[in-house]
């Protein structure tokens, strides 16, 4: 029930709903190496269980249809905790979910956190100057 409920509200029509490609999922510590590799991205902790975290989504999934040339991470923290987790020792910030961080040449340059997290928050902080 819950997961149509959440479906339903992420739902929409085809033009608004963002290519899986877009949007990486990281299951392992080997793809968050890699991920930490790109110049600039966004990484968002999300809970599939969450309602604030499916409207976050859906300002994740805005933010990458609009900005294509930005890579974009998901984690699934009920699936994935424990790499979850070792992201957020990593970076050396408090878990959260959902939680939005840019990450810039392998450091977290920003993090923000529930309805903080917006398409248009995501970008200003993508293209500040270092």
């Amino acid at each position: 029930m819950i997961r149509r409920w959440l479906s339903r509200l992420l739902g929409g029509n085809a033009k608004s709903d963002t290519p899986a490609t877009q949007i990486r999922t990281l299951t392992t510590r080997d793809e968050v190496d890699e991920a930490l590799a790109a110049p600039v991205a966004v990484w968002y902790k999300h809970s599939p269980i969450c309602a604030v975290s499916a409207w976050t989504l859906r300002e994740v999934k805005r933010f990458a249809r609009e900005h294509p040339n930005t890579a974009v991470f998901h984690i699934d923290v009920i699936r994935h905790r424990d790499l979850s987790d070792w992201i957020s020792e990593h970076f050396g910030i408090r878990h959260e979910s959902p939680q939005a961080l840019v990450v810039r040449d392998g450091r977290e340059a920003w993090a923000t956190s529930h309805s903080s997290i917006t398409a248009d928050a995501l970008w200003q902080q993508v293209e500040k100057d270092v």
